[in-house]
């Protein structure tokens, strides 16, 4: 059922599998074994094409005969890539490091998701949640970014910042605070702020 809805909501959209593919930050190829049957999207994948198509996920999976899920004055999705980690060296977005496309609004702005690992940001951010960040290389006292220390793999923390110190907190209370003194700053990069998350049940 999924091969069959998929292939006409997007002949309905009046797109070859090439533009869907690009729409959807997808090899072609794999447009092709959805429609075919070869492969099944990913959980993450069906819901990018159940926001890109405006219709719910189990609609697609032929569940569900009501395809309708968003009003019609919805905000468009536009799709950013989603990175397990973040390092130093190859840069953020490296393809090596993207995993997934995740939708957002259009009009958020932010440039990619982060998978958060562990409990240090609980309760706001649990493990497995996919954390928004917009790049930026500056952030006042308070605001959750993501940091990279001595070349190691980025870290969601708060920021404080003061006149001979860094530190970034967790909000979790059982871990203790990082403290980066002044003459380490040099070895200390903010790589942008966590402006919001996103959870797949």
């Amino acid at each position: 059922m999924l091969k069959d809805r998929l292939k006409k909501l997007r002949q309905d959209k009046g797109l070859t599998q090439e533009e869907l593919a690009k729409k959807l930050n997808i090899t072609r190829k794999s447009i092709s074994a959805y429609e075919t049957g070869r492969a099944t999207p990913s959980p993450e994948m069906l819901k990018v094409i159940a926001e890109f198509f405006n219709v719910t996920t189990d609609y697609l999976l032929g569940i569900d005969e009501d395809k309708n899920k968003f009003p019609s004055n919805a905000i468009p999705a536009k799709f950013i890539p989603v990175v397990g980690k973040v390092s130093a060296g190859n840069g953020i977005l490296a393809d090596e490091n993207i995993l997934n496309y995740l939708p957002v609004p259009q009009n958020k702005d932010v440039d990619f998701g982060l998978i958060v690992e562990g409990d240090s940001m609980e309760p706001a951010y649990n493990n497995g949640d996919y954390a928004l960040i917009r790049k930026q290389t500056s952030l006042d006292n308070g605001d959750i970014g993501v940091f990279i220390i001595n070349g190691n793999d980025g870290i969601i923390k708060k920021f404080y910042q003061f006149d001979n110190s860094i530190h970034l907190v967790s909000l979790n209370t059982k871990y203790e605070p990082i403290v980066i003194p002044k003459e380490e700053w040099d070895e200390f990069i903010i790589v942008g702020k966590v402006v919001g998350k996103i959870v797949w049940e």
